[in-house]
């Protein structure tokens, strides 16, 4: 029987293998066709460009988005390098990100937006982050939240396992996208923050942030279908960013934070 997830999945996104290229394909035409999602994640990359602005001041060198698969970053910070494990079109790049081809200390920022609980050795990528950025750089990523409503859909609607419980951080992957822990940046950033500081001082969390609920789930996110016409999605931004704003730890879905190279 077909898990929850499968079942509530827009049908040409059912039972797709996500680790092929083609997936990043229809992401991209979804974003097309769904201006309610394409308008959020609008508004979540300019946020990133905001913060790396604001957090890395001055700080100048390359600027590299990991995992950028299907979406269009470059099309709101054009002079970023756009990159995906997976051999995507368009991209800038083919890379790992727990291996830069970058030399030491030569990129102001990396951007990841729902990228890092995909990374099955999310160390590799820490180490990596602290050589190849210049001292002030920043990481700046969008993860997976770890409200009490995110952790109920994530475990319940979601195909990508939500383990807090989780002994170790990194997890068993056959694949680019068939390995992840919707839960990891609670593992690094809540739970064991005292571990990722002593593992890595040099990298300082700077600024977090958790939003988005009821219009990210009304857009039915990338794989599912679209909850509520397009007329609504302005009414449903002004909820969560004013009416519910005080009540996002307990909703929000995602949270933002920027992780600066000491």
């Amino acid at each position: 029987m077909k898990n929850l997830s499968e079942i509530l999945k827009c049908y040409p996104c059912r039972n797709l293998d996500q680790n092929n290229a083609q997936s990043a394909v229809l992401q991209a035409a979804i974003f097309k066709s769904k201006k309610p999602l394409r308008n959020f994640y609008a508004r979540a990359y300019r946020e990133m460009i905001r913060l790396r602005e604001r957090y890395a001041p001055g700080v100048q060198g390359l600027e590299i988005e990991i995992g950028g698969g299907g979406g269009f970053f470059k099309e709101i910070r054009p002079q970023a390098l756009t990159t995906d494990i997976k051999p995507v079109p368009g991209l800038d790049r083919v890379l790992d990100a727990r291996e830069f081809p970058d030399k030491s200390q030569s990129v102001a920022a990396i951007y990841a937006f729902h990228c890092l609980h995909h990374i099955p050795e999310i160390r590799k990528f820490f180490a990596e982050a602290v050589r190849v950025l210049k001292p002030g750089g920043a990481i700046v990523a969008i993860e997976p939240y770890w409200s009490p409503l995110a952790k109920f859909l994530f475990t319940h609607c979601h195909e990508e396992p939500f383990d807090d419980k989780a002994v170790a951080w990194e997890f068993p992957s056959t694949g680019p996208m068939s390995g992840a822990n919707q839960a990891l940046s609670y593992l690094v950033l809540k739970r064991d923050h005292a571990q990722f500081k002593t593992e890595f001082p040099k990298l300082e969390l700077s600024y977090r942030r958790s939003f988005g609920f009821l219009e990210y789930i009304a857009t039915g996110g990338i794989w599912r279908p679209q909850l509520a016409p397009d007329f609504l999605f302005g009414l449903l931004h002004w909820m969560d960013d004013v009416l519910l704003a005080p009540l996002m730890p307990a909703l929000a879905i995602h949270h933002i934070f920027v992780l600066n190279k000491k």
